[in-house]
């Protein structure tokens, strides 16, 4: 495609400096760079207690596991939103509970509120596209709040977990792997522990004439942990991230001017987003795509509603929202490789239909 949906956003220069740096220690796994990361991450947040895993998918998990879910509880979570967030509540044993979205793809509090029972004890709201949820009216519920920043950068004070995700395609890019940010020192003791088998690995013994080994293990854990090469590609990101959003934001912004006031397009609010997707709604939609794909703009529906998804769809709930937007729902390309210039002709062309 000419005008691709994604493109991953790769420093190459600053990552081979950070890679030939790690490849002249003995670390390659998780080691001192790793730890490095966190820090500067922490830092670029504003935030105390980040922990570096291997996916976004394993920071929720973690989440979840800390929030309290287990077998016999629920967690409300977004009826839209990547598979990802869903797997990792059924990964603890606990039921997943949809909530219906408001027009700007969000999870909904009035549904939520709606959708709370005694086995509830968690709720996970999925920043769609990089748009911020409604954390505040979230927190008044009084349960913990997991924030769902796989497509986001921005940290939430109103969360209890923030869980960030740092594959291919994201803002972002460590390759793959993701950072589960907690609000206390004791959730990320834990979920560090967790993170490694559940060993403490600042505990430990030696044993006879071998190597020292923690043994301090309390409960089952994970190889959740990133690695030294992953955390290369995270601090070269680091020095141009800011920059980076700066050249979406001005992405979106022809997008906005351009498309707003179009007839058969309705823009999709993006106002307080980090913008990693641009969502626009339009009838038709089937032959919207024909038209896009004949003139070689990739676009896509990024997601499709979570429980349509076989594993998911026993839990189906009332969604009405939902469903009136379901079919409508469009993403247009945004991503480092895209110019203004592209996105004038992708309007262009939207507007030729």
């Amino acid at each position: 495609m000419k005008y691709p949906l994604f493109y991953p956003n790769i420093h190459k220069e600053d990552i081979l400096k950070e890679i030939n740096h790690t490849l002249s220690t003995r670390w390659i796994g998780e080691g001192p760079k790793v730890k490095v990361f966190e820090q500067k991450f922490g830092e670029f947040l504003g935030a105390q207690y980040p922990i570096a895993v291997n996916s976004c998918t394993s920071s929720l998990h973690l989440a979840y596991l800390l929030a309290g879910a287990k077998k016999g509880t629920e967690v409300i979570a977004p009826v839209f939103t990547c598979s990802a967030t869903i797997h990792a509540i059924m990964h603890t044993g606990a039921t997943p509970v949809f909530a219906d979205i408001k027009d700007d793809f969000t999870i909904d509090p009035k549904d939520v509120a709606r959708k709370i029972t005694k086995k509830t004890v968690a709720i996970v709201a999925v920043d769609y596209g990089g748009k911020s949820c409604d954390y505040k009216e979230l927190k008044k519920f009084g349960l913990p709040i997991i924030a769902d920043k796989a497509q986001s950068l921005s940290y939430e004070k109103d969360a209890d977990y923030n869980c960030f995700g740092f594959q291919a395609i994201k803002i972002m890019t460590t390759c793959d792997g993701g950072m589960l940010v907690t609000k206390t020192k004791s959730d990320c003791e834990r979920g560090k522990r967790l993170r490694w088998f559940g060993i403490d690995r600042n505990k430990s013994f030696k044993e006879k004439n071998t190597r020292e080994v923690a043994q301090s293990v309390d409960e089952v854990g994970y190889k959740y942990q990133m690695t030294d090469i992953d955390a290369c590609f995270g601090l070269a990101a680091l020095k141009h991230i800011k920059a980076d959003l700066k050249y979406r934001q001005k992405l979106v912004d022809t997008y906005n001017k351009l498309l707003t006031d179009v007839d058969g397009v309705e823009v999709v609010d993006n106002s307080n987003s980090d913008n990693w997707l641009y969502t626009i709604l339009v009838d038709n939609r089937n032959s919207f795509f024909d038209h896009m794909n004949k003139h070689e703009v990739e676009v896509s529906m990024a997601h499709a509603r979570i429980d349509d998804v076989a594993v998911f769809n026993r839990h189906k709930n009332k969604c009405p929202n939902m469903d009136a937007l379901e079919s409508r729902y469009v993403c247009l390309p945004l991503n480092p490789k895209i110019t203004v210039k592209d996105v004038e002709q992708i309007c262009k062309i939207i507007k030729s239909i």
